[in-house]
């Protein structure tokens, strides 16, 4: 540890309740759906030996957190800093999402910042920052301590705050203002004890206090070790009840990271939360090896919901968005069986009788007259999932899934009498169709488009629209766009995550149809914390550019340039010119 000049001790009523803020950036983190703030609370509560509240400044509270205070934050980091400290000026912990806590601590020892003389190469405009720290720090005659790369935490006070930015007013965004801050205060630190992740994962050693991540960091043996280490929920998380306690127990499947599991499972769970239905979440070690595809874990699921209590078994796939003013359980007259909507209006699948008469000739002519049914959502009641059960036999057979062979035991246990009820299209509706809908079901795979027409329909996405501001052309849309100083400049993708002149522009309009996740990531976040006020990119709608995997993190790629916009809650305006689709984010 390394001493100070100055003498602090935090306040009496601090020691009863201290605050720790946590800066939340809308899209939900790597992980997404915020895990890596479930796992941040989690050691804390486990290893923060003070008594302490919980406050969150950014644009949300996460669906699952509870217990917690927002202090509503639209802009960047520099505006959340200086509001935590207008509302807590005697001071605060400022901790961020990607920092685990790994051994016990006390207000005063966290209060000891991780920090280091060493500092690193210049070698991306945020470390030349910090060297531009370093070198006025040295000419004010200061000893410069990097407290930014340690990356905390960080115990700050309005005084503190308010000196840092008056003495260097152009700060903003991601400067890297905790070094600038802490040394101006000569404040205590010690090194070597953050275990930090760049890359591959290995565990942290036995000295580390903390557990510092970054993106390239977010590696899949990283979250197993983090969810083994901290396996039980903090008392901020309000977990989807497991236990019903509506009589209706709902199931799904969900694995892999694309964008649309993280957006349509956030929503269902938020459903299940409000009306009080049991939910399980079947992954892909519950997948058993004789199915030739996950969807055959329906019958486990019905033999799970069997072996329980519950009255209704209400299934839903992995890509079906449920809107937030979706109602409980469908309360319909003389519901009983298995309810199902028809596949399409006319309930009619060329392709289904020759599955029948491939697979099962004696029998085939069962299914004539059938109306084809969509196995993306349906309820049942216990009766009706008893039948299903005695009639689905092997051999499992891949047709469209599982939904062929579905309907084909359908076939045969409405042929033994079980009752087969319409499920009314608003509790399965295609993201294509017209209409009014609870649940959204974004069938196929043009999932992209699906997603926006949803939104749009929802009110949560502005229409597709001819012109801005009057603009009729792309130099217009520019120029309209525009603000003094500004930039307009085209980048090659290879450039993209490190090109000079990004943070210097305030305009940008790469002229690709696509960016790697890295660069995507990089430019929203030039918008969210940096100079620019508006991002122009060209898009395809409905590309499918995620399953390209970005040079640098080895990540799967969760998204696109459009839904980089939606998850991250940017404003977004789309705009359509010369035949080609221009997305217009602005802060």
């Amino acid at each position: 540890m390394h001493s100070c000049d100055r003498s602090y001790n935090v306040p009496t009523w601090l020691l009863r309740m201290i605050p720790i803020i946590i800066p939340l950036h809308p899209s939900g983190g790597r992980f997404g759906k915020n895990e890596e703030l479930r796992y941040a609370l989690r050691s804390l509560e486990r290893h923060f030996t003070e008594p302490f509240k919980l406050v969150i400044v950014g644009r949300y509270l996460p669906a699952w957190l509870k217990g917690a205070e927002l202090i509503e934050c639209r802009h960047g980091l520099k505006s959340a800093l200086k509001l935590a400290a207008e509302h807590y000026p005697e001071g605060f912990f400022w901790v961020y999402d990607d920092n685990v806590l790994l051994a016990d601590r006390t207000a005063e020892e966290m209060k000891i910042t991780p920090g280091k003389r060493k500092w690193g190469d210049p070698e991306t405009g945020w470390s030349r920052d910090l060297e531009s720290i370093r070198t006025r720090l040295e000419g004010e005659g200061i000893e410069p301590i990097d407290y930014s790369r340690p990356h905390g935490p960080y115990w700050f006070d309005k005084a503190m705050v308010d000196q840092g930015f008056e003495d260097w007013p152009g700060m903003k965004g991601k400067f890297p203002w905790e070094s600038w801050i802490l040394s101006k205060w000569k404040w205590p630190w010690i090194s070597g004890v953050t275990k930090q992740l760049y890359g591959d994962f290995s565990p942290p050693a036995e000295h580390h206090v903390y557990l510092n991540y970054n993106e390239a960091g977010t590696t899949v043996e990283l979250r197993e070790w983090l969810h083994a280490r901290f396996p039980l929920a903090s008392r901020f998380e309000r977990e989807v009840p497991k236990v019903s306690t509506s009589g209706v127990e709902v199931h799904t499947i969900r694995f892999g990271d694309a964008w649309w599991i993280s957006a349509c499972g956030d929503s269902l769970d938020d459903w299940c939360r409000r009306h009080g239905h049991g939910l399980r979440v079947w992954d892909k070690a519950a997948i058993h090896p004789r199915y030739p595809t996950a969807k055959f874990c329906v019958l486990d699921m019905l033999e799970s919901f069997l072996a329980g209590t519950n009255q209704w078994c209400f299934y839903v796939d992995a890509d079906v968005y449920v809107t937030d003013d979706a109602p409980t359980f469908p309360d319909m007259p003389g519901i009983r069986g298995m309810v199902i909507r028809p596949d399409q209006p006319s309930g009619a699948t060329p392709g289904f009788p020759k599955f029948c008469e491939k697979h099962f000739p004696e029998q085939a002519g069962m299914a004539n007259g059938w109306k084809y049914r969509n196995a993306g959502v349906w309820v049942c009641d216990r009766q009706a999932a008893a039948e299903m059960l005695r009639v689905a036999e092997e051999p499992y057979i891949n047709a469209w899934q599982e939904q062929h062979q579905w309907n084909w035991w359908l076939v045969r246990a409405a042929a033994a009498g079980m009752a087969v009820t319409t499920l009314p299209d608003e509790w399965n509706r295609f993201g294509l169709e017209q209409g009014q809908a609870h649940f959204w079901h974004l069938a196929g795979k043009n999932k992209a488009e699906m997603f926006r027409k949803v939104r749009e329909s929802l009110g949560i996405l502005e229409p597709l629209c001819a012109t801005i501001d009057g603009a009729e052309s792309l130099e217009a849309l520019v120029e309209a766009c525009a603000i003094e100083g500004g930039d307009m400049m085209s980048i090659p993708e290879e450039e993209a995550e490190s090109h000079p002149r990004l943070n210097a522009a305030l305009t940008v309009i790469p002229e690709i149809d696509n960016l790697c996740n890295g660069a995507i990531g990089h430019l929203l976040r030039c918008l969210e914390f940096g100079k620019w006020q508006r991002l122009i990119i060209r898009s395809t709608p409905g590309a499918q550019p995620g399953r390209r995997r970005p040079r640098r993190t080895g990540q799967p790629f969760p998204y696109d340039v459009e839904h980089a916009g939606i998850l991250t809650g940017s404003p977004l305006r789309r705009v359509a010119l010369d035949g080609k689709t221009y997305l217009v984010y602005e802060r």
